[in-house]
């Protein structure tokens, strides 16, 4: 049996997967780079011929595919009014460590390289997608996904759809009397513009891992592994209309559930319809992504705190949600119980969410666990 990667060789991701198919007794995986494929520089057809199960990894965390995909989205007709680059200026756009911007036109590009692969996918009939093109796209737009969950009675935040602006913002959350909710990019990953906003009388609070560097002459808005909280109207707002023009998803805020050492949600990793490694997401302060500093938590004290019955129902939650999405066979669902502990709540949805590196099960990782799903399927 012979897989086959899409990636960016350089990235760990990469790595995992090659030794999780060696480890399970299969042959090396060919390992095909994104930038290759986007410069025309390999021809898929023949390995496409050999290739039984592919797998399209995160394209992420390499400069040159990112500008790849900003010339692929540059004359999209859903690009609209998203702040957008055209193709000459691309090649002299400078890195700028995390900084957010023209969101929507990297999504699009993307979206366009993954339309033009399933082309040649669809030429070779026993080539069989690990996770299928359909279901990442639709995992990677927050819009779309949270409507499909809805569809599906997963039980998901409810939500407020193509906010405009500030004032927009402001007014349907007073027309849903909503005082405190989750504003997120909807082709963001990783926390990534995401703030937690909330009303108290005629102040407002933005609570984000953004950060908003201004000068005389302009205004930029860059990740930042700091948390930071915004008091002033006037940022707020340009906060969020500078987001709202790449698109945003706001849910109401629901309080999570805590356990000694603040708040905390889960990554759930879904493999072939089961919950396998899950790893509790623990924070201080609204965003618990574990790259913003924050903690694993205990499994056995959360399940504690919880109960048996409760955990059971956040894990089948997860499973529900992912066997919605179209030939998903793994995904990273973030999931949250509520502070009264009453009800589950799916957050997100992540088609690259299975880095979960020294999480093991059975001595397998994510990766692992994946394959070994593949092959007793296959030889079942």
């Amino acid at each position: 049996m012979q897989f086959t990667l899409i990636g960016n060789p350089e990235n760990r991701r990469c790595q995992y997967f090659i030794e999780a198919v060696k480890s399970q007794g299969f042959t090396a995986p060919f390992v095909v780079s994104y930038l290759d494929v986007l410069q025309q520089k390999v021809d898929l057809h023949p390995i496409l011929a050999q290739t039984n199960y592919l797998r399209i990894e995160s394209p992420g965390e390499n400069w040159a595919v990112h500008c790849a995909f900003l010339k692929l989205g540059a004359h999209h007709p859903d690009l609209r009014n998203a702040d957008s680059i055209d193709l000459e200026s691309v090649d002299q756009l400078p890195f700028e460590k995390g900084r957010i911007q023209f969101l929507k036109q990297h999504h699009l590009g993307f979206v366009t390289f993954l339309n033009q692969l399933q082309q040649k996918i669809d030429l070779y009939p026993t080539v069989q997608l690990i996770n299928s093109i359909e279901g990442i796209q639709l995992m990677f737009d927050k819009t779309s996904c949270h409507q499909h969950f809805v569809e599906h009675n997963i039980t998901v935040a409810p939500a407020l759809y193509h906010i405009k602006n500030y004032d927009d913002l402001l007014t349907q959350m007073r027309q849903q009397q909503w005082r405190s909710v989750f504003i997120k990019p909807i082709h963001g990953s990783s926390a990534s513009g995401v703030i937690a906003f909330r009303i108290k009388g005629s102040k407002v609070q933005a609570i984000t891992s953004v950060e908003l560097v201004q000068n005389a002459t302009s205004a930029k808005l860059f990740n930042s592994l700091k948390i930071r909280t915004y008091n002033n109207s006037k940022e707020i707002a340009y906060l969020v209309n500078t987001l709202a023009k790449e698109g945003i998803l706001v849910e109401q805020w629901i309080p999570k559930a805590s356990v000694e050492g603040g708040t905390f949600d889960l990554r759930m990793v879904v493999i072939g319809g089961k919950t396998k490694q899950v790893v509790v997401r623990q924070s201080q302060s609204p965003m618990t992504n574990l790259h913003l500093g924050n903690q694993r938590g205990s499994i056995q004290e959360v399940k504690r705190i919880i109960g048996f019955d409760k955990w059971q129902q956040m894990s089948h939650l997860a499973e529900k949600a992912v066997a919605t999405l179209p030939n998903t066979t793994y995904a990273g669902m973030d999931v949250m119980i509520s502070n009264t502990l009453k009800k589950s709540y799916i957050l997100e949805a992540n088609a690259f969410g299975d880095l979960l590196p020294n999480v093991l099960i059975n001595n397998m990782d994510t990766y692992t666990s994946t394959i070994n799903y593949i092959k007793e399927k296959e030889y079942a």
